[in-house]
């Protein structure tokens, strides 16, 4: 059967392969969906304007994916510090429970209700246009992406490990980030106000532009039954009751 309730912290299609069925994609902006959201997409959508002002010296190609630098290095713990908090308020908030410190290994859990490993992500201003990042695929492969070990590495060893702090893992971690925050939110800045230009905007590619307005997102469509949403306007309520929790534990 279908959830007929929503999860906290979780955006997923409908019966109908869409996000939204009319107008029932709402739900997101209920406060008992998510605690503080606006302030997760807040911090983001900050470091999205420093990145475009790394844009003005570094150009966003592939050719400098090995680039290194401060800058960058800054970029790269931010990001990762942003995704680890979003991670920790959607297994919080679905009542995860584990003592003690928690790390890649618990975050991972998310996968299996996200389907994080499924985003693709598009950076508009990229050289490259039809260059598509994918910044959990190794999820499904050995459960730590590189970037994230980068930058495990030049948080605890900058001297000897700085050249990981490069372009290609920024961007992928900048992009996770982005990936992170359109699996809870889809395409809301949760502003209040009307939708964002998106640049892009147009393009029939399967991308949609999300909060901040320069990331352009491919969400994954799930066809199991048993994991789309399924429920009519009139139920859609800020009661924390109308909202499911993930059983993390």
């Amino acid at each position: 059967m279908p959830e007929f309730k929503p999860f906290k912290r979780t955006a997923r299609n409908f019966a109908d392969q869409s996000y939204q069925n009319g107008g029932k994609g709402k739900y997101i902006r209920c406060s008992s969906f998510a605690q503080d959201g606006r302030r997760y997409i807040r911090s983001a959508v900050m470091l999205q304007g420093d990145l475009l002002r790394l844009f003005e010296f570094i150009e966003p190609a592939e050719d400098n994916f090995d680039c290194y630098s401060f800058r960058i290095h800054e970029l790269l713990i931010r990001c990762c510090i942003e995704i680890e908090s979003n991670f920790k308020a959607v297994l919080k908030e679905n009542g995860y429970n584990k003592s003690g410190r928690w790390d890649i290994r618990d975050y991972k859990r998310i996968e299996g209700t996200h389907f994080l490993s499924q985003y693709e992500i598009k950076v508009p201003d990229f050289v490259d246009q039809s260059y598509v990042f994918r910044p959990f695929f190794d999820w499904t492969l050995d459960g730590n992406p590189p970037w994230h070990r980068a930058y495990n590495l030049t948080k605890h060893d900058r001297h000897n490990e700085f050249k990981q702090a490069k372009l290609g893992n920024m961007l992928n971690a900048m992009c996770g980030l982005f990936v992170v925050l359109a699996s809870q939110f889809h395409t809301e800045d949760l502003s209040g106000g009307p939708d964002l230009l998106s640049i892009g905007e147009g393009v029939d590619d399967g991308f949609e532009t999300v909060a901040g307005g320069l990331f352009r997102v491919k969400f994954p469509i799930l066809t199991d039954p048993t994991l789309v949403y399924d429920f009519e306007h009139s139920v859609i309520s800020d009661d924390p009751s109308f909202f499911n929790s993930h059983n993390y534990n």
